[in-house]
């Protein structure tokens, strides 16, 4: 079986709350049973998550995510997804 055949259906979407990316879902490491987030990708069938395909937060979305945490909490919002 290759590694893209590999894929795993999914029920709920995540967002990462480091860098507000969505389309994820925890999955949990074969190797060492910790759980990561991993892409999800959408076919005819459904909703399926990719688990060679790991999230990698992008630093540009990490600086935006804080810059908009940051004035809507000087605006007295807190910001939580």
């Amino acid at each position: 079986m290759a590694k893209a055949d590999r894929r795993v259906s999914v029920t709920d979407l995540k967002t990462c709350k480091r860098c507000g990316v969505g389309s994820l879902s925890w999955e949990t490491s074969r190797r060492n049973g910790k759980p990561y987030l991993c892409i999800v990708r959408r076919t005819r069938e459904g909703l399926y998550a990719m688990p060679y395909q790991p999230h990698k937060c992008h630093p540009d979305d990490v600086a935006r995510m804080d810059a908009a945490r940051a004035q809507d909490e000087a605006n007295g919002i807190h910001f939580e997804f």
